[in-house]
């Protein structure tokens, strides 16, 4: 993202202020490039996921900012944050279709839930057991 010379030389000074517990600065840098991580979030994950992880993509910047090397470069290096952010909500986000018909086969054998979870830390090791309440639900199970 090419910009004008003094509008890179506004984010240098605020990307400059921030880690230094500039609140304003990292404000007016949120101003500036929150649609732009929205958008990218957007076109990304679900629509009901991307505010929270607006909101995460501009937390590890501010915790990270230390380490970005050229102050001027603050809008490309949010948007790499951005992607990898989205790509990290897909690999720990269950295909649920997938997910749905396991829990169908172990619903059908399953008498209480202790068997359920059982059955689903089998097909998907500990982090099976953190949706079963949720999911059994969903499916019709009691």
């Amino acid at each position: 993202m090419v910009q004008p010379a003094d509008e890179s030389s506004d984010v240098s000074r605020l990307v400059e202020a921030a880690p230094a517990g500039d609140r304003a600065a990292f404000g007016r840098l949120y101003e500036r490039y929150g649609r732009m991580v929205h958008g990218i979030l957007l076109s990304r994950v679900p629509p009901g996921e991307v505010a929270d992880l607006v909101q995460d993509v501009f937390l590890l910047a501010m915790r990270r900012l230390h380490s970005l090397r050229e102050p001027a470069a603050f809008g490309g290096w949010l948007m790499a944050i951005a992607r990898n952010r989205a790509n990290d909500f897909h690999r720990r986000s269950p295909n649920l279709e997938e997910l749905d018909e396991h829990l169908r086969k172990a619903l059908a054998g399953a008498t209480d839930g202790s068997l359920l979870a059982k059955n689903l830390v089998l097909h998907y090791g500990d982090s099976g057991t953190k949706t079963v309440a949720d999911l059994r639900g969903k499916l019709g199970g009691k």
